[in-house]
């Protein structure tokens, strides 16, 4: 069960990465991972600097995927984007946060992409 998730996310991010770029963001790092925690994409546009979780799911029989980034998520996402800017000296750019879903269809290779731009702020 593990790996099948896995395997979902892993193909999720891979479809976000590509949506991002199409919508013309530059992707800085996909993955990074520090001792906070870890940020899916790291993009820039238009003097933007966006850390985007990517979420993604069959279904939303148990809620959207958004649904699933907790307090405890967001927090995490901060301080490793705070570490991000940091080691980059990315200091004079705007930040935002951004979810991008991604549900997939049990039929066919069809999916729907929601991009939620700067969904939560800092607290």
């Amino acid at each position: 069960m593990h790996s099948m998730k896995r395997e979902v996310g892993n193909y999720g991010e891979k479809i976000a990465a590509d949506y991002v770029e199409k919508m013309g963001y530059n992707i800085l790092k996909k993955n990074f991972k520090c001792s906070a925690g870890e940020i899916d994409i790291v993009a820039f546009k238009n003097k933007v600097l966006c850390f985007i979780e990517v979420k993604s799911r069959y279904s939303s029989q148990y809620g959207l995927p958004r649904e699933a980034i907790t307090y405890f998520k967001k927090d995490r996402m901060i301080k490793s984007s705070n570490y991000f800017i940091h080691k980059h000296g990315l200091y004079d750019y705007y930040v935002r946060f951004d979810i991008l879903e991604v549900i997939f269809n049990h039929n066919n290779s069809d999916f729907y992409i929601d991009y939620i731009k700067d969904a939560f702020r800092l607290f």
